[in-house]
């Protein structure tokens, strides 16, 4: 598209207190106003406020988020709710990607997952044997169906039912 009107660069010299108020000076400013005009969109409207929910304006795909900073733990050998987030999800966004730092009192593998309602996000396999605290993943929880304020519940096991940890769970919306 071509402009109507050229941006054009204001010297200091013309808007100095000496210089006088002239038509190119006036006529740069409003050039300036049409070219911008022009620029963000013939029927450019503002919208304040915005959600970034990909419809009022670009999507917040890509950031990360803090899901759970405390130690929890549990002894289960199938999975068990140890904390839960609150996440706004964009209505463009697919996938929510996540991390564990988990580890296990022995013996065994302290694994987690992410889960929405009844969608499970993949199994993240701690370290067989890790008793020390290791970040482990990434894991991942399809969101292509989910839009607005979900809750995602953070669950763990331990595979052979003795003590299994997690500190911090991290995820990244993609």
């Amino acid at each position: 598209m071509a402009f109507s009107a050229n941006w054009t660069d204001i010297a200091d010299s013309q808007i100095d207190a000496d210089s006088p108020l002239d038509t190119a000076l006036m006529g740069s400013l409003r050039d300036n106003e049409i070219n911008l005009k022009e620029w963000m969109g013939k029927d450019y409207t503002p919208e304040p406020n915005h959600s970034h929910d990909g419809v009022n304006s670009r999507s917040v795909g890509g950031g990360q988020l803090l899901l759970m900073d405390k130690d929890v733990s549990t002894n289960s050998t199938s999975f068990v709710t140890v904390d839960s987030a609150m996440i706004y999800i964009p209505e463009d966004l697919l996938t929510l990607t996540y991390y564990g730092r988990t580890k296990v009192e022995t013996t065994g593998r302290a694994d987690m997952r992410l889960a929405a309602g009844t969608t499970n996000g993949t199994t993240v396999q701690g370290v067989e044997g890790g008793a020390d605290y290791a970040w482990n993943g990434p894991g991942t929880i399809d969101v292509s169906s989910l839009s607005g304020w979900q809750e995602f519940n953070i669950q763990m096991l331990h595979t052979t039912g003795l003590n299994a940890f997690i500190q911090k769970v991290t995820g990244r919306m993609t």
